[in-house]
């Protein structure tokens, strides 16, 4: 993000003081789009529904495998993606109309970070100890449990979260039902947050299969979460920072032994 803000920075350095013009917008619109790209939401962003938001923010309508609203701070101490919530088909073209209008009557088209470049932010001590390996980044979407509550797939309240991503037709994430449940009760005595996801299936079987690991479980039928296999493990940091995976789980694992493997607690 560091060398992205700095070239972005540069070039709005350049704009003039007066009245908005098509150079400002599409400044606006190229930035925004290098910042979704850049924080891997996977989607790709419409630009002519880029506008300021009522709370300052900029947000855009993005396209991956299914619409999106995404929001973006473009705040003076970094720049990044705060929000990207999946919307319906119907919601995206309803969306799509009101941006549209929206961006089309905006006169300001310029960044609050322009007036005075702030430093960037210190790095977070903890984000990336020296020695460890980053395998990945979990996806910035936000899934809705079976209980209806929605929660940032890629946040973590603690040192490190665990999430175990199944589907509903993969064999072997049947036959490791017990293995997931084990390893999600002892993490939980060590108070290592664990999230099993229910992913790439239609709604009614991705629900069924849900009710099996409880009310907790989230639900992902588009599969935003896009992992390379079923089952897939990850231990990660709040942001997403994979530090350990495992593609598959024995039905045979011991709990703590697998805990070990991964890195955790």
């Amino acid at each position: 993000m560091t060398g992205l803000r700095a070239f972005a920075i540069a070039t709005i350095l350049l704009l003039a003081a007066g009245p908005a013009s098509a150079s400002d917008r599409t400044d606006i619109e190229d930035n925004f789009e290098s910042v979704v790209t850049a924080a891997g939401v996977g989607a790709v962003v419409e630009r002519d529904t880029v506008h300021r938001g009522a709370d300052g923010a900029w947000v855009g309508l993005a396209n991956g495998a299914s619409p999106q609203i995404v929001t973006v701070d473009f705040g003076k101490a970094d720049w990044a993606v705060t929000d990207s919530k999946p919307i319906s088909a119907a919601a995206a073209r309803k969306a799509r109309a009101e941006f549209n209008k929206m961006a089309g009557g905006q006169q300001d088209w310029k960044l609050a970070a322009q007036e005075e470049p702030a430093p960037a932010p210190e790095p977070k001590k903890d984000a990336q100890p020296k020695g460890e390996n980053v395998y990945g980044y979990v996806p910035n979407v936000r899934l809705k449990t079976a209980s209806g509550m929605e929660v940032a797939l890629n946040g973590c309240e603690a040192d490190k979260c665990v999430t175990v991503v199944v589907a509903p037709w993969c064999p072997h994430c049947r036959a490791a039902q017990g293995t997931i449940m084990r390893l999600r009760d002892y993490l939980q005595q060590k108070d290592v947050p664990f999230r099993i996801v229910v992913s790439k299936d239609s709604e009614s079987k991705v629900e069924e299969y849900a009710a099996v690991f409880g009310r907790s479980t989230l639900l992902d039928p588009e599969n935003f979460a896009q992992p390379s296999g079923f089952p897939m493990v990850w231990v990660y940091r709040d942001g997403g920072a994979i530090t350990g995976l495992s593609a598959g789980l024995s039905p045979r694992a011991e709990p703590q032994q697998l805990a070990q493997t991964l890195g955790v607690p």
